[in-house]
């Protein structure tokens, strides 16, 4: 598992989601220096390169386009934010009690520590945060840009046809 892990420093706390065969696809932790505003990351080497090259071709600002021209998904992505400040909180509580999360998430809106909850920031982690909870809109959008698709069990998997199978 660690091989998968790459760069990050401590062991997770969970592996979260696995591809389909068996790896560690998002862990669940807090990693670096202090506490991390990232709990969900995206540990896939092949899925972690699939959506930098979306993020260099400017996803960020055209799903924050999408997002903010429909009514209904933009409330599903203001709601996914606040589940992953909550989420957040809460794992804080658990896993540091000795340390009271609260001055430092003030400045947390969303995932991977966005300050305004209006706006994404490291479509790495909204990715990682979907294929965890199956929540967010962003991750989602991104996964399907990506060839994913949601199966009946709720799991992102690459669509069988573009494959070639």
């Amino acid at each position: 598992m660690l091989e998968a892990l790459g760069r990050l420093r401590y062991e997770p706390l969970a592996v979260v989601d696995r591809s389909d065969d068996g790896r560690p696809r998002v862990v669940l932790g807090f990693f670096g220096r202090g506490i991390s505003k990232t709990a969900y990351w995206l540990t896939c080497p092949d899925l972690s390169a699939e959506v930098a090259g979306l993020e260099s071709k400017r996803a960020i600002a055209r799903y924050e386009a999408e997002l903010a021209a429909d009514p209904s998904l933009w409330a599903a992505f203001l709601r996914s934010q606040e589940l992953y400040r909550r989420m957040l909180y809460t794992l804080f509580r658990r896993e540091l009690p000795e340390v009271d999360p609260t001055p430092y998430l003030r400045q947390v809106r969303g995932v991977a520590g966005v300050g305004d909850a209006r706006f994404l920031k490291c479509l790495h982690a909204h990715v990682a945060f979907t294929l965890a909870t199956g929540r967010g809109p962003a991750g989602a959008m991104a996964l399907s840009e990506l060839g994913y698709a949601r199966g009946g069990d709720g799991r992102w998997r690459k669509k069988l046809a573009e494959e070639g199978r």
